[in-house]
């Protein structure tokens, strides 16, 4: 039992290797939009909370009149604001990359059918042969399947684990400011 969760683990860093590494060939620049895109999401998470702080933190104050008023719309709106352009940003890279997964996808699906038509009439018939051109055209067909699904799955992980890295940060650091 151990050797073949041992073999399925080392499966699994095999093909995320794949898929990195020809994503990165194929696709230069793409892995670093991506990352930035990760970075931009998960920051943007906070934006509403952080306007909220704003808002509670100038109400804690004694006096509250027109020039507090003011005050917190002003901040607010330049919170919202820059919460409004980093998610462009983001939607501008995730535009940019969904169109380099689905073209890198379709290059290699012209691979595969390249291969497949290489192969000689004895060996395309073959029950194992068609069971691996099956596999193969599952690994391809679908956005959370296969390829793109390793890529859209390590991007989700990614976005969690800085997410949750960013909210600890911010909780540690107001625990020992005394905040």
């Amino acid at each position: 039992m151990k050797s073949k969760n041992k073999k399925e683990k080392n499966n699994l860093f095999k093909n995320l290797k794949y898929v990195f590494t020809s994503i990165h060939k194929d696709e230069k620049g793409f892995l670093f939009l991506n990352i930035l895109s990760v970075f931009i999401t998960s920051i943007y998470g906070f934006i509403p909370a952080y306007a909220l702080k704003i808002i509670i933190d100038n109400l804690n104050t004694k006096t509250i009149d027109s020039e507090l008023i003011k005050k917190i719309i002003i901040e607010i709106a330049i919170i919202l604001s820059i919460g409004l352009f980093l998610n462009l940003i983001r939607l501008w890279i995730d535009n940019i990359a969904w169109v380099r997964i689905i073209r890198l996808r379709g290059k290699l699906i012209i691979k595969l059918n390249e291969k497949i038509l290489g192969l000689d009439y004895q060996t395309l018939e073959k029950p194992e042969t068609q069971d691996l051109i099956e596999k193969a055209k599952n690994a391809l067909g679908s956005n959370w399947e296969g390829y793109e699904g390793m890529y859209n799955y390590m991007k989700n992980l990614l976005i969690n684990l800085t997410s949750s890295l960013i909210a600890c940060s911010i909780i540690f650091t107001a625990h020992f400011s005394g905040e």
